[in-house]
């Protein structure tokens, strides 16, 4: 196909001669492209390969795709946290859709791919030279997404859920209704959720010694929960960006109640987090 270009181009198909914008020098649009790769047959099971220029389908050249594995319930709440906060599923673009996790923090990633069992694990090029180093956990296969999603929608709230639920929809599935998270998982979840969302302050060269947390998201019932589960805290509207949505914001402070919340998150926290959450603890004097 070529280097992709610098800039999407409007280009003209030269099967059905209509416009279409693309990020690559291809000669084909997006849906003659698909119709051509759907004439591919696999020589070694007779199948469609859906792939244009491929004489294998998926299966024949990877092997089966994975389920995900007998995860626990503490499992499953964190990594339902996990994508609460930092995950999407994706429709557009995709036949069956992807679910996709980014963060500068490879340990977690790895950890996602090892406690879900399904997923692979890249880097991402930094889009400038002062970002830092990005790796996303990303599932692509269908059987891997349906059984991922199945397992994690019931603990999604409601903008998640219904993400996922188009994803499933390309497969001709149902999503699992939602349910409430039990006492076992909920901190699990809450971990899950700090480990992409949550600010633990101060920094060690901070001169101001005041501890606190703040959790933001743009889903109210995501900090709402947090609340529910924690029995403490304060939460808030915060404006944001003209043109971009309101941000809510959960907060919590003081020495006692900061440390009985690290206290019980500490020990699923990756290394980054639990490295500045075991810091702010020390100032918290337990």
């Amino acid at each position: 196909m070529g280097q992709r270009l610098e800039r999407p181009e409007q280009r003209t198909c030269t099967s059905c001669s209509q416009a279409f914008v693309a990020n690559w020098p291809q000669r084909l649009c997006y849906r003659c492209k698909r119709r051509r790769s759907s004439k591919s047959i696999c020589e070694i099971c007779g199948g469609r390969t859906n792939q244009t220029g491929y004489r294998r389908c998926g299966p024949c050249r990877y092997g089966p795709a994975p389920t995900t594995r007998a995860m626990t319930k503490d499992e499953l709440a964190w990594l339902s946290g996990i994508i609460e906060g930092e995950g999407s599923f994706v429709t557009n673009g995709r036949r069956f859709g992807a679910v996709r996790v980014v963060m500068t923090d490879k340990d977690v990633i790895n950890r996602l791919a090892g406690v879900s069992g399904v997923g692979t694990v890249h880097a991402i090029k930094p889009r400038q030279a002062h970002h830092k180093q990005a790796w996303a956990w990303q599932v692509v296969r269908p059987p891997s997404i349906a059984s991922l999603i199945t397992a994690v929608a019931p603990f999604l709230l409601e903008r998640r859920h219904c993400a996922a639920s188009k994803v499933l929809a390309l497969q001709d599935m149902a999503i699992p209704d939602r349910c409430a998270l039990g006492v076992d998982e909920a901190w699990a979840w809450t971990a899950g959720l700090m480990e992409g969302e949550a600010y633990f302050r101060p920094s060690p060269n901070a001169r101001v010694r005041h501890v606190e947390i703040t959790v933001s998201s743009i889903d109210r019932d995501v900090v709402m929960r947090l609340r529910e589960i924690t029995a403490l805290g304060s939460i808030h509207e915060q404006a944001s960006r003209r043109g971009w949505r309101s941000i809510w914001v959960w907060n919590l402070n003081g020495r006692d109640r900061v440390g009985m919340v690290i206290g019980q998150i500490l020990p699923m926290l990756g290394e980054r987090r639990s490295e500045r959450a075991r810091y702010v603890l020390g100032l918290c004097g337990t």
